[in-house]
């Protein structure tokens, strides 16, 4: 325990990111190699995509005499009567260093300088004025003949962090004898309860993880990130009993992420409460910037890479026209008439129209449909988030309605996808009527430009 004080001591000013961060050079193999690098980051081309920056600093040392001292029941004793809530958790280390550990802090993906703006039917402040997108959607926003990067100039970074000698309660909030971290909002607040406890866990547990949009575009890049730079001793608490998230677990291990074992793998049970010497999770940096990185180039390349790169030998012949669980279009019929009776270039005419449902069949042979698209079609609805899966350069297709998010816009352009905008209205909560003229201008227009490779 004297080890660790006098730790804290000679590191107590150090910042968890240098001053020279953005200069900095790290050579992986030097690094990391002998620290075990998992073979599948190299595999599927995504070690550009971390910084394993706890080798750098030698905090990956400090770490093991951390966990040590937590295993002999060695703990920091502070007194504390008011919890800090932590919103900047790079900060937060900085001046609490024996509070928890920077493991990967790599920079994300620069963005291009300018986005270009959604291809329509007519032009674009009609379209926008038609669905009433000119609040909530950022291409129905700008003047411009193109948007200045999707997000701020700022450098961001995907932090991943480990937390030590931490409480998770039912709602998936963290906390330490001083601090709180990932405070989640829930109706469970009831204190009474078995209490696990873990030497590692990987922590990422949190609201609308059922939803299989926000599953693939939020949770699952922390996943394979938490996944990458984490101890193999490390466990993932995940609630295995949401059928996404098994198939994902399944698609995980079919790819190599995990074992065929699963032996990492721990369930999360929301009427227990966990004690775990360290707790691994994933933040942003700036923390301000945390509400749309996760459709961030990085994340998109990332779960493309992993995912499904190497899947498909195939070539791109499907035209994917989704047909979704939750909205769809009143006239759906009108709609794919349309898509049959226009005619394709010849150097087209092998492409094959493929009507995709969800309940059918499993994540796996979804992304495998998906990596055969060189068009896709769908309503704004869950559905569209496998756009991550389809080749670079396949033209999106979204049907909107009235005060849509921007989301899928934003997955398709970092995705390097080039994207449409159609035009549809709400009728009630679960059906949308296209305009199918406005739909066979797009059409006619995509025909004529979409490269025939």
């Amino acid at each position: 325990m004297n080890n660790v004080h006098a730790f804290i001591d000679t590191v107590r000013d150090m910042p968890a990111v240098g001053n020279n961060y953005h200069q900095d050079s790290l050579n992986i193999s030097k690094t990391v190699s002998f620290q075990g690098m998992k073979p599948w980051l190299v595999h599927y081309r995504v070690t550009h995509l971390f910084d394993y920056r706890w080798f750098e600093t030698g905090a990956y040392e400090w770490h093991l005499q951390r966990l040590n001292a937590l295993n002999n029941n060695n703990k920091l004793i502070i007194e504390s009567k008011i919890k800090i809530h932590v919103d900047d958790i790079l900060t937060y280390i900085n001046h609490h260093p024996e509070q928890g550990v920077v493991i990967d802090s790599a920079q994300h993906l620069f963005n291009p300088l300018f986005h270009s703006l959604p291809e329509t039917g007519s032009l674009l402040d009609y379209t926008c004025t038609k669905m009433q997108l000119t609040e909530n959607y950022l291409p129905c926003k700008t003047k411009r003949p193109e948007i200045i990067s999707l997000l701020t100039s700022t450098t961001t970074y995907t932090l991943i962090v480990g937390i030590y000698d931490v409480f998770i309660d039912k709602c998936g909030t963290i906390s330490t004898q001083i601090a709180q971290f990932l405070k989640q909002d829930c109706s469970n607040s009831d204190t009474t309860a078995e209490t696990i406890h873990y030497n590692e866990l990987i922590h990422v547990v949190g609201m609308h993880m059922t939803n299989p949009a926000y599953f693939v575009a939020h949770f699952l890049p922390k996943i394979i990130r938490l996944l990458a730079v984490t101890p193999e001793t490390a466990l993932l608490l995940l609630p295995l009993n949401v059928q996404i998230i098994r198939e994902y677990v399944d698609l995980l291990v079919n790819r190599g992420l995990l074992d065929k074992n699963r032996t990492r793998l721990v369930n999360y049970e929301s009427n227990k409460f966990y004690h775990v010497d360290v707790v691994y999770y994933f933040d942003d940096a700036p923390s301000t910037l945390s509400a749309n990185s996760h459709y961030h180039r990085s994340n998109m390349q990332l779960l493309h890479r992993t995912l499904s790169d190497d899947l498909v030998m195939k070539s791109r012949d499907l035209i994917i026209v989704i047909k979704s669980r939750a909205k769809m279009a009143s006239n759906y019929n009108s709609l794919i008439q349309i898509i049959h009776q226009l005619v394709l270039p010849d150097d087209l005419n092998y492409l094959q129209v493929h009507e995709f449902i969800a309940n059918e069949g499993n994540v796996n042979e979804h992304i495998r449909q998906f990596q055969r698209a060189r068009i896709v079609i769908g309503i704004h609805s869950e559905e569209l988030v496998n756009i991550v899966y389809c080749k670079p350069g396949t033209h999106l297709v979204e049907i909107g309605y009235e005060h849509m998010s921007d989301m899928y816009f934003k997955i398709a352009t970092h995705s390097d996808h080039k994207y449409w905008l159609a035009i549809g209205h709400g009728e009630t909560s679960e059906t949308i009527h296209v305009d199918i003229d406005d739909f066979r201008n797009i059409l006619v227009k995509l025909y004529n430009e979409i490269d025939v490779g």
